[in-house]
C-alpha cells in the first residue's frame, strides 16, 4: 500500500531542556500530489508554524513552557488529502551526554 502523504523523517528529535527550531517537509506519493493546509503544536511550548507555498513545517520547542505533565510532543499536520487529512509527528526529546 502507498500512503498519500510521506514526510521527509517519521519524527523530530531535538535536546531535552534547549530551545531549538527544527523542520520537516510534507511530501505527496508518487500517485497522489498533496498539499500542506496548517500545523499545530499538541502543548503550549511546541510551536508549528505552516508554510504551504514549500510544503515545510517549522517546529519551536520552548522547554520552559512545556505543561510538566505532558506525556508527549506531537505536531499535527493538515493535509489536503481525503484519505490521509491528518498526520501526528512525534517529537522526541533527546538527553545531552554529559561530558
Amino acid at each position: 500500500m502507498i500512503s498519500d502523504v510521506c514526510l521527509n523523517s517519521e519524527s523530530l528529535s531535538l535536546a531535552e531542556g534547549q530551545p531549538a527550531t527544527g523542520t520537516f517537509t510534507v511530501l505527496g506519493s508518487r500517485v497522489v500530489a498533496v498539499k500542506l493546509v496548517q500545523a499545530y503544536g499538541n502543548v503550549q511550548g511546541l510551536e508549528a508554524i505552516a508554510r504551504p507555498e514549500t510544503n515545510t513545517v517549522q517546529v519551536t520547542y520552548i522547554p520552559s513552557e512545556i505543561p510538566a505533565k505532558a506525556k508527549e510532543l506531537l505536531v499535527l499536520i493538515e493535509t489536503t488529502s481525503s484519505i490521509e487529512k491528518w498526520i501526528r509527528v512525534p517529537v522526541r526529546l533527546t538527553r545531552l551526554k554529559s561530558k
